[in-house]
């Protein structure tokens, strides 16, 4: 058996004042060993350079605490002694959905899926998994066979893609509002296909 543990989030909170101490008093009163948020560990840490004190927070797990709580708590404990966070800080890496969760709860986003960031469905377009559909259903209807065309093996690749990035872009641009910004993303979509095909070409011989 192989124990793996959950990605480890290193999250600071930065505050107003100068005071470690009061940044002492906020990492007990959010972390776990003193009766705080599961999965929270913190300390406090002054910021000579900048003359800032720092709550310094490990966050062991992300899904059952998210940043996003944790960030309010400490601006809730912060307002008891009269200051408040001036910013924060990821150190190291940080994986998307913890930044998706943070972003649904801050913009109140109703009804939101992971689904819907761009990111997200071209990435499952190109793994092969099934295509998620869209609310409108224009978008990943041109997208998903124009990848699909683009990763199989043919005798010219490039010439395919250029003439599929054509028909993509112009049938986005006749949707009306929000043209533009559909032109953009089958830009960038074109892009990386295209980029690709010269690569798969170059393999080809």
């Amino acid at each position: 058996m192989v124990g793996a543990r959950k990605f480890l989030i290193a999250y600071n909170v930065n505050l107003n004042t100068s005071d470690v101490g009061i940044a002492n008093k906020i990492a007990k009163a959010i972390r776990f060993s003193s009766g705080g948020l599961r999965y929270v560990k913190s300390m406090g840490v002054e910021l000579k350079a900048r003359n800032l004190a720092q709550v310094s927070i490990n966050l062991t797990d992300f899904e059952q605490t998210p940043m996003h709580r944790v960030y309010a708590m400490v601006k809730r404990e912060a307002e008891r002694y009269g200051v408040m966070p001036v910013g924060s800080e990821i150190v190291g890496l940080v994986p998307k959905k913890a930044i998706e969760m943070a972003a649904d709860f801050f913009l109140q986003l109703e009804n939101f899926s992971p689904a819907q960031v761009f990111e997200n469905r071209l990435a499952d377009a190109l793994s092969g998994a099934p295509a998620a559909v869209a609310k409108d259903g224009k978008l990943a209807g041109l997208a998903r066979p124009f990848l699909e065309a683009v990763a199989s093996p043919a005798a010219t690749p490039g010439e395919g893609a250029s003439r599929r990035c054509g028909s993509l872009g112009s049938r986005l641009g006749t949707n009306g509002c929000g043209a533009f910004e559909k032109k953009e993303i089958a830009s960038r979509i074109c892009g990386s296909a295209l980029g690709g095909a010269g690569r798969n070409a170059k393999n080809c011989g």
